[in-house]
């Protein structure tokens, strides 16, 4: 039986060309590791960037299963279903985005110390203290950083349903910490909008969902929206009540090569599901993985010039040296140094690092 699984797996893998590794459950390829803290014992699943080099640095994702798959360590549930992480250890995906993955195991419950509801009738939940739970998967970020090359301003937040709970608990608990948050069918803190102003988030919410309603959310969103400064939110679907067209990929680019780094997609056609559609999104993973934490200048780190996507072409700049500044540049163009590190943005000045040689002009 195993033999013929196999077999059909393989076959299933050819008819919709992909590679048998884009074929794989995540359980297949990920490694079950134990983390106890004080009386908190944490299972948890890791994925290692493929191929990756000691001496470079990784992206990582934390990643949050949802109630439905609360168990113990031998299950795999929580990392086999709801694409939340299948997509992103694709041998496709880490062709592109080589990362390093790590999703916790929540063994009964909720992420945190409140019950998945209290937004259906009240969305002014307020956040209390650190559950234990997250406090664990914090230390279990720390001691991956500790082990492995990951890239501490490209540190990625997801989850879904109590995940996405996790996820607006985590994000908005520590402003700052992540390079960018996309969750899922979760409720927030309405009154923690001021803390994610610069951190880059997209989130998911089923206009129907009867589960987790998205009535925190919905009030979150406006509540960034009168602090968001001349960015704003991008509202991908629907704005409370009113639905127009879905925004087309073009315009979502557009906006997002304008500097908006906040968007909420409420899907009128959802209610507690969906989250398989858009973790696959392959517009939303590219929109993830360019984030990054901003630097000590201001300037947002972008992915490495090759990691940007296809279409975007760049040229040396000249004559570095003995440079020491760039005149103003126009709106359009932006000068990155070869790891990906935007020096200077369009429409301002700046001075190049002594260590910025072949720097790349975006064009």
């Amino acid at each position: 039986m195993i033999r013929l699984n196999s077999l059909l797996v393989a076959c299933v893998a050819v008819l919709l060309g992909l590679s048998l590794a884009d074929a794989q459950t995540p359980s297949s390829v990920m490694q079950l590791r134990k983390y106890k803290s004080g009386s908190m014992t944490l299972y948890y699943h890791l994925f290692k960037a493929t191929g990756y080099l000691a001496e470079k640095k990784y992206p990582i994702v934390l990643a949050f299963h949802g109630v439905g798959e609360d168990g113990d360590s031998t299950s795999t549930d929580y990392i086999d279903k709801n694409g939340l992480v299948s997509n992103y250890i694709s041998n496709t995906f880490q062709t592109k985005h080589p990362c390093f993955v790590a999703a916790p195991h929540n063994p009964s419950g909720t992420w945190i110390d409140t019950a998945w509801t209290v937004s259906n009738t009240n969305c002014k939940y307020k956040q209390g203290p650190i559950s234990t739970r997250l406090s664990t998967v914090m230390q279990i970020l720390d001691s991956l950083r500790r082990e492995l090359p990951i890239d501490s301003d490209r540190i990625y937040i997801t989850g879904l349903s109590i995940g996405g709970w996790a996820t607006w608990d985590l994000v908005t608990r520590f402003p700052g910490k992540f390079a960018a948050a996309f969750p899922q069918s979760g409720g927030v803190d309405t009154g923690k909008a001021s803390a994610v102003v610069k951190t880059p988030i997209w989130s998911y919410n089923g206009q129907i969902d009867n589960t987790v309603a998205p009535l925190s959310a919905n009030l979150f969103f406006d509540n960034l929206d009168k602090i968001d400064g001349d960015k704003g939110i991008a509202f991908t679907w629907c704005h409370g009540t009113s639905c127009p067209a879905k925004m087309t990929a073009r315009k979502i680019d557009s906006l997002v090569n304008a500097g908006i780094i906040h968007f909420y997609t409420l899907d009128p056609t959802m209610g507690h599901t969906g989250w398989d559609q858009y973790y696959a999104d392959t517009l939303i993973q590219n929109w993830f993985f360019k984030q990054s934490r901003p630097s000590a200048t201001g300037l947002r780190r972008q992915s490495p010039p090759s990691a940007i996507g296809a279409g975007v072409r760049f040229r040396p700049v000249v004559n570095l040296a003995g440079l020491s500044s760039m005149p103003m540049l126009p709106p359009n163009r932006e000068i990155f140094d070869l790891r990906g590190n935007r020096i200077i943005s369009g429409g301002s000045t700046g001075k190049f690092p002594r260590a910025a040689h072949g720097v790349l002009l975006l064009r």
